[in-house]
């Protein structure tokens, strides 16, 4: 699949500090990594951005990442710790 605006969502954040969001979507965690799967949000999210992703793969997973590189219009994650119980 592709990454979808719709899944993400801004939580908090204001000032020098950078900005935490939840994406939420049916992409496999290796998808959400690949460095240009979120160049559609490169006008929103900054360098540095907390990124916690859950997917409704089977099984679910949920990690947490952070905008590595925005760059010439591209947005690259860093690869995330998965979140365990």
């Amino acid at each position: 699949m592709a990454f979808a605006r719709s899944g993400l969502c801004r939580i908090g954040g204001s000032g020098n500090g950078g900005s935490t969001w939840q994406y939420s979507t049916a992409d496999a965690k290796a998808a959400i990594v690949t460095s240009g799967y979120m160049n559609a949000a490169y006008d929103e999210v900054a360098l540095g951005d907390v990124i916690t992703c859950v997917t409704s793969t089977t099984p679910p997973t949920a990690f947490v990442t952070y905008v590595k590189v925005r760059a010439s219009a591209v947005v690259a994650l860093a690869g995330g710790l998965v979140i365990t119980a």
